[in-house]
């Protein structure tokens, strides 16, 4: 990969040029709400209608096959019903991370497969941490959130160098994702003022055993990072069960067979 290019990139991530995208309160709000015994059902609706556009594409979800019931969906607060506060606000923060974030014309391909593979890392992150008994919602978020510096430099590339002929390829700019993604990501969690976890994990992920405060949210997330992976790829999870970090999760092949069987349902979801 050129220096250029990664120097050209570097320089735009921390110019006052790049406009970091708004992650749109409602987001964090909605799982606020839904982790407070005080929040209603009906509160948290009125919250999601202020954004008509969440609210939309919420009830588009909640009728998907992913979701649906044997009837069809047909308001916020039956959709809240049906599926529970906690499922809704995390697609209300689903939603809004991949309307604001992603790039969804630049890169396309590479976007969408940064997307689904978040997305899928958040939902195994969740069925992990439900199993040993942790904080769901900080392992879903973590596990969305774990790589969000990679649409970030993505949206960066394209500002330096897509009014140009010169063009990189796909291999520069993977490269340029790996190589800045983490700096860029904390950037992001600072400025939408994320929790501490979330960063944490972002640093420590792909190294959890680095981590302090958070270690084991970081473990969760570099093993549901992998099953995504491996579910994604169509490589098959064999190679999961070799992991040193079912170890440090003291999680026995039953355990890691439970939460694999989750597959079929994360691949509908992912799909939604």
């Amino acid at each position: 990969m050129p220096g250029s290019l990664k120097e050209e990139v570097t320089d735009q991530l921390y110019s006052k040029d790049f406009e970091m995208p708004n992650l749109p309160h409602v987001a964090t709000q909605a799982l606020s709400m839904a982790q407070d015994d005080k929040s209603t059902s009906a509160s948290l609706a009125d919250l999601i209608c202020k954004d008509q556009s969440l609210a939309t594409n919420l009830l588009r979800i909640a009728n998907s096959p992913a979701y649906a019931g044997s009837r069809a969906i047909v308001s916020l607060q039956q959709a809240i019903t049906r599926l529970g506060m906690q499922t809704i606000a995390e697609l209300a923060v689903t939603i809004c991370v991949r309307g604001s974030v992603f790039p969804k014309k630049a890169f396309a391909e590479i976007s969408s497969s940064l997307w689904t593979h978040s997305l899928a890392s958040a939902i195994f992150a969740k069925e992990i941490a439900r199993q040993q008994r942790r904080n769901v919602e900080a392992a879903y978020l973590c596990g969305l959130l774990h790589r969000i510096g990679m649409p970030l430099v993505l949206k960066a590339v394209t500002e330096v160098r897509g009014k140009t002929d010169e063009k990189p390829t796909t291999e520069e700019v993977e490269e340029l994702l790996s190589a800045l993604h983490v700096d860029v990501g904390l950037l992001a969690t600072d400025t939408w003022h994320l929790p501490s976890q979330v960063a944490e994990v972002i640093r420590h992920s792909d190294a959890y055993e680095d981590a302090e405060q958070h270690r084991h949210l970081a473990a969760v997330v570099n093993l549901s990072h992998a099953l995504a992976s491996a579910l994604l790829e169509g490589n098959g999870f064999e190679h999961v069960a070799d992991l040193p970090v079912l170890d440090e999760l003291s999680m026995y092949p039953d355990h890691l067979e439970e939460i694999i069987a989750n597959q079929e349902r994360i691949q509908m979801a992912v799909a939604s």
